[in-house]
């Protein structure tokens, strides 16, 4: 998988590392989607948007992953790119 990282900041003014896909090979959700939420669970916790938060995805479950700490995106791109 390809990612771009930006900077991504939120309602309360926190900055956090968005991980935008930029492959995704074929139309829809990708088969490897539901594998990497499991991945970041087991290594982040569950993913929930709200002040405790430390990472999250997009609405469509695939297309970007925020994370609050640059190192766990740094984990996350080590893993998945």
């Amino acid at each position: 998988m390809k990612f771009k990282v930006m900077d991504y900041v939120g309602g309360n003014g926190d900055i956090w590392k968005r991980c935008i896909r930029q492959t995704n090979g074929l139309r829809g959700k990708p088969q490897e989607a539901d594998e990497v939420i499991r991945w970041c669970e087991q290594q982040f916790g569950p993913t929930i948007w709200n002040i405790t938060a430390t990472w999250s995805v997009s609405r469509d479950g695939y297309s970007a992953y925020y994370f609050r700490n640059p190192v766990d995106c740094e984990w996350f791109l080590l893993k998945w790119s």
